[in-house]
Formats: structure tokens, sequence, C-alpha cells
């Protein structure tokens, strides 16, 4: 009599590989703001670009992709909270836990880039926090507020913008909604182009340390105008206009 004996083969190399990763991940959120209806979008790696919203209802959409790194690692969270919508790109410590939502994430090693969309209902209040990656607002309709590290901001708006980086240049043209408050654009190794509406008044503080200042509006009073400061009076005055840079010029021009 002739035994046949099955063995047990161990699984081949590709059997033993882990599922492929997929590309990228898709987030989608919607809802409509309450209370003050202000819009905070905490990013890390990754883009954040905002335009309005056709009615009430704040949308977000967002894609994670990574080379090394797993886009699944990354938690993209929206809260309702008493004041509006905060969505947060929440990223892995090194130990693996979730850092909390904010810009002091503990991060090492993470390729994950997190690009964000966010249509911004009318009127809402929009405030955007990036580290490694631009800051963008097409026809805006509301107040914003923007600042990152490494990348450029370039904002339209109806309102009142203020935006802040530091290697990155700055390009703004903002509406004549909201001039009671002071308005500040900084960075370090950038331009800063402002365009401002119609009879704009303001105080007016630019500093270039190396390189120019360029006004097309003309100053109702100077206290100090050389090509790289212009500090003086435009229009009928009003709140303070801060525009500071190292490397780079500030041009301020009209609508």
């Amino acid at each position: 009599m002739v035994l046949a004996l099955a063995m047990a083969l161990p699984p081949s190399a590709d059997a033993r590989k882990k599922p492929p990763r997929p590309p990228s991940i898709s987030f989608h959120w919607a809802g409509v703001p309450r209370g003050e209806r202000t819009i905070e979008v905490w990013g890390l790696s990754g883009s954040i670009r905002a335009t309005h919203s056709t009615s009430d209802s704040l949308i977000v959409d967002a894609v994670k992709r990574g080379n090394r790194s797993d886009p699944d690692d990354v938690v993209i969270e929206a809260d309702t909270t008493a004041t509006g919508v905060r969505v947060c790109a929440r990223y892995p410590r090194p130990s693996g836990a979730l850092n909390e939502c904010g810009g002091n994430q503990e991060v090492k090693d993470n390729d994950v880039l997190v690009d964000f969309t966010v249509q911004v209902p009318p009127g809402a209040r929009f405030v955007a926090h990036n580290v490694n990656g631009s800051i963008g607002g097409d026809d805006m309709q509301g107040p914003v507020e923007a600042t990152t590290v490494n990348g450029g901001i370039d904002v339209v708006s109806t309102h009142r913008v203020t935006a802040a980086t530091v290697n990155g240049s700055i390009d703004v043209t903002m509406g004549p909604l909201g001039w009671s408050e002071p308005l500040e654009y900084t960075t370090t190794n950038g331009s800063v182009m402002l365009r401002l509406p119609p009879g704009a008044g303001a105080r007016l503080d630019a500093k270039a340390a190396n390189g120019e200042v360029v006004s097309e509006l003309p100053l109702s009073s100077s206290e100090q105008q050389d090509r790289h400061r212009v500090v003086g009076q435009l229009g009928q005055g009003g709140p303070r206009l801060k525009l500071e840079t190292v490397n780079g010029n500030i041009e301020i021009r009209g609508q």
C-alpha cells in the first residue's frame, strides 16, 4: 500500500505581503455652522484652499496621500463647536498615539499630505492654520485669517484679511468691509502684495529690510518714506496697517 502524505507548504513571499496601500483617501463633511460661525481648519502638511459656499452649509473635502507613510494613520475630524466648526488633521506621534488638534503636533518621519478644499458660508469667519503648505481663498465673502510657516498665502475677500507666513509670499485683495481692527501681513522670505478698495484709509507702517516698498496710493501725511520703509497715513486714516518682510518687496495698490 502506498501512503500519500500531504505536506503544508509555507506561504509564498507574495502571499505574506501586506495589501497594497491606497494612493489616496478622501474625506467629506457638510453641515451648517452655528454661533458666531467661525470656521477653523488646522492642517500640518498640504494645502488649504477655500471659496465661498452657495448656501449656509459648510462643505469640507480633503484628500490624504503618502509615499512612505500610511494615509490611514492621519485622522481628519470635523467637530461642531459653540462658535462654529473646527476641522483638524491629526497626525500620529512617534509613539503611535494621535496628536491633539492644533499647531504643535509632535510628528516624526511622516510624509502624509492632506489637501483641504473648503466651501465657507457667506459672512462666516474663516481661520486657516498650516505649517508646511499654502493657503488660498478665492472669492471669499467673510473675514479671513491665514497663518502658515512654509508656504504662500493668496486671498481675495470682500471683508478684512490678515496673513502671516515665514517662507512664502503674500498676495491679498481686500474689500471695503470690516476695517475697524488692525490689519497685519508679515513674512520673512517672500514678497507682500496688498490691493485695497477705493477710499481705503489706514495708519500705514510698511517695512522691507532687504527690498523696496512701493505704494500706488498717496499718503495724506508722512512720517517716514524711503525705499525700505513707509510710515504715514493713507486717505483719512483708520486702523493700523502693518506690512513687513525681510527678503522681498512690498507693493500696495488700489483696485
